[in-house]
Order: C-alpha cells, then sequence, then structure tokens
C-alpha cells in the first residue's frame, strides 16, 4: 500500500504540482490548506509536504509540529526558497529542508525512498 502524504498547501496552483510529484513518487497525495484538517484523516500520514513562506503563520505552525504525536510521527519536507526560509525551517524542527533550485527532484528522490519498501538482507 503506497503511504500517504499530506500537502499543507492553500494556493491550489503550487498544491497540485506537489500532488503530482508525490503521486510520481508512488505516494498517496492527499492535500489540504491547513494543518487543522490534518486530524480528519483515518490515519497519521507518512509524511507532510509545506512551503516555507512568509505568509503562513509560522508561531502557529510551530506550535502544531510540536503538538503531532510523538508516535507515528510523520516526516516532515519542508520547501524553501532562501536563507530566511531555510532558518525557519530548521527552527520548526522540519525533518527534511530541500532548497531550491533542487527542491522538486530531492523531494521526488526523497519520496521514493520513503515509498520503497527495505528489503530484508539475503540471509534473513
Amino acid at each position: 500500500m503506497a503511504p500517504t502524504v499530506a500537502i499543507i498547501e492553500p494556493h491550489r496552483d503550487f498544491a497540485v504540482a506537489l500532488q503530482e510529484i508525490v503521486a510520481l513518487a508512488h505516494c498517496t497525495p492527499v492535500t489540504m490548506s491547513d494543518f487543522d484538517e490534518l486530524t480528519q484523516l483515518p490515519s497519521p500520514p507518512a509524511a507532510i509536504v509545506l512551503r516555507i513562506t512568509p505568509k503562513l503563520p509560522f508561531d502557529d505552525l510551530h506550535v502544531t509540529l510540536k503538538d503531532l504525536p510523538a508516535l507515528g510521527h510523520p516526516k516532515i519536507f519542508a520547501l524553501a526558497s532562501n536563507d530566511a526560509d531555510v532558518a525557519e525551517a530548521e527552527r520548526l524542527g522540519c525533518d527534511v529542508v530541500l532548497r531550491e533550485p533542487q527542491q522538486v527532484r530531492a523531494l521526488y528522490d526523497a519520496l521514493i525512498d520513503m515509498a520503497t519498501p527495505v528489503q530484508g538482507h539475503p540471509n534473513d
């Protein structure tokens, strides 16, 4: 079964582009406009993708990320455009910070790695 990836993105064009990347990486995209919608999912997603931008309420986001349950904590992929965004993603405790111009490829590669089952050792 493909891992579910929550895409937190209020802008439709960005959300659609991220959905395509997630789907190409053999994951199931679930798009929402804010973190409050995460509680409506039947189970926690394997990962969350979000853009770090000055238009998002970072303080609320920081509290929200800290409140995610420790057990089954999804991997947080942050898309950053500049040094300030990278610093904010690190302050928020995002697991992976992806920076332009390689962020699309890096996101795809990271999701492929997450979606690919780990093969057992041949002597197992």
